[in-house]
């Protein structure tokens, strides 16, 4: 009297017996061995033996979706943080260049404000001396016919000379003025444009060299998917391969076993044979493109 086969309950006899030799699990060898260690036949050693399967399955594909995910975090995920450090500092160093350039260009306004409103003052003083001389006109015309006193001819003489003195001063020193005012604007204009040029020119280096290594980094990251992709389509495609190739090999080892009717038989297996070469053949030609047209004619050639 046999346990029920697949139960795990020692007490379990009830229902028709089973001749355990006679399953797919256990061959008469086998059934012959555990009866002859005197162990009796004991199927949750095989019941065992699967749920360890089963945890090692588990445990691989728990490793591979992890090592899956380190490898997504240090290839994509660390570059593209150190990009975006990358980006803030040159943004930092932009924004304190350009705040320097606006103290600078608003110190030169306050220069050319400054020395505008000098040449105002000194037009004024002209202006305050061109009246003076037009009272002292009036005055030597208002005593010229009934006054002629050297005195008065010296006076007139020394302010005219000294009206003519300042105007030559303040004329120099408008000139000098206006050839300061426009070397400091042409230096500050030059300077200003200098800068600007280098700025443009250093932020269309950085942002080039970005968009390279951003560009690099986005390409290499899809050739690894698409390496893993292919890696698992081969994969994917070689295991049904082999198991039609097993299926088909199968079934022409038992026609060769039980080989009755040869004429009908012989066709069995050259149709039998369709199944291998052309599964073997594309997965070739899915691993090896250059060869698929050769791989092509063979098949029909076969065919």
């Amino acid at each position: 009297m046999f346990r029920r086969y697949g139960s795990t309950d020692k007490d379990d006899t009830d229902g028709p017996d089973l001749d355990v030799a006679h399953c797919d699990h256990y061959g008469p060898s086998s059934y012959s061995d555990d009866h002859n260690e005197g162990g009796g036949l004991t199927p949750l050693t095989a019941t065992g033996r699967r749920n360890k399967v089963a945890s090692k399955r588990i445990n691989n594909h728990s490793t591979s979706s992890s090592s899956c995910w380190m490898t997504f975090s240090k290839y994509l995920i660390c570059p593209l943080l150190l990009l975006t450090a990358s980006s803030l500092f040159y943004s930092y160093q932009l924004q304190t260049r350009l705040t320097s350039l606006s103290t600078t260009l608003n110190t030169i306004s306050q220069n050319v404000s400054t020395l505008t409103t000098f040449s105002t003052n000194q037009q004024h003083q002209l202006s305050s001396l061109n009246a003076t001389l037009t009272n002292h006109s009036s005055v030597i015309a208002r005593f010229e016919n009934s006054v002629s006193n050297s005195d008065v001819l010296d006076k007139l003489n020394a302010l005219e000379h000294q009206w003519n003195e300042s105007t030559v001063r303040v004329e120099k020193e408008m000139k000098e003025t206006k050839v300061e005012i426009k070397e400091v604007l042409d230096s500050t204009k030059k300077s200003i444009d200098e800068t600007v040029t280098d700025a443009q020119n250093e932020i269309n280096t950085q942002v080039q060299s970005v968009q390279t290594t951003l560009s690099t980094y986005i390409r290499t990251t899809q050739d690894q998917f698409s390496t893993e992709n292919s890696f698992m389509v081969y994969q994917l495609a070689g295991t049904f391969t082999l198991l039609g190739c097993l299926i088909s090999m199968w079934h022409m080892t038992n026609h060769l076993r039980s080989f009755h009717q040869p004429v009908i038989q012989r066709k069995i297996l050259a149709i039998l044979w369709m199944c291998p070469i052309y599964s073997v053949t594309s997965w070739l030609s899915l691993v090896i493109p250059s060869i698929e047209g050769y791989l092509a004619i063979l098949k029909d050639l076969y065919e």
